[in-house]
Formats: structure tokens, sequence, C-alpha cells
């Protein structure tokens, strides 16, 4: 006996399933800057020499940047085991 399955595909949209969450109001750069402020992180690589910047020194870089090519934060420990919660 054959047994015949057929899926129906349909597409669905989702909305405002993180309007509770605390952190949608919480998380913001002053959030960010007033609890890790003087974490500094990786923005860079000059020279094979990386740059680093303090999340403080970043927050006012993004607030006044006009840069072509802007700087983002790169964290290498993140995703690994056991380093996150120490920020939450």
């Amino acid at each position: 006996m054959m047994l015949r399955m057929v899926f129906l595909i349909h597409q669905v949209l989702l909305g405002n399933l993180a309007d509770r969450w605390p952190a949608m109001q919480r998380w913001n750069i002053d959030y960010f800057t007033e609890n890790f402020g003087k974490c500094v992180f990786k923005v860079g690589e000059d020279d094979d020499k990386k740059l680093l910047m303090s999340f403080e020194d970043y927050a006012f870089y993004m607030r006044h940047q006009h840069d072509e090519n802007p700087l983002y934060i790169f964290d290498a420990k993140a995703g690994k085991h056991g380093t996150l919660n120490s920020f939450m």
C-alpha cells in the first residue's frame, strides 16, 4: 500500500511578538553605555593590529559618525559557552 502525503505550504507573517518583551523598553544605547560602557570591543584591524574601543566611546562614535564605512563591534567570544551570562 502506498501512502501519499501532500504538504501545503503557506506563508505566515508573525507580528508584534516582542512588544511585551522587557528588553524592548530597557535596551537602548544609554542602558548599554551605563551598564557596559567600560567594556572594550574590537572594532576593526589596521596592519594586522586589532583596533579596540570601549562601548562608551563606541556609543559616542555611533551618535556622531558619518563614515562611509563605519566601524562595527566584533566580539570574538560571542556564542561561546558562558560568555553571555556575564552581561545579563
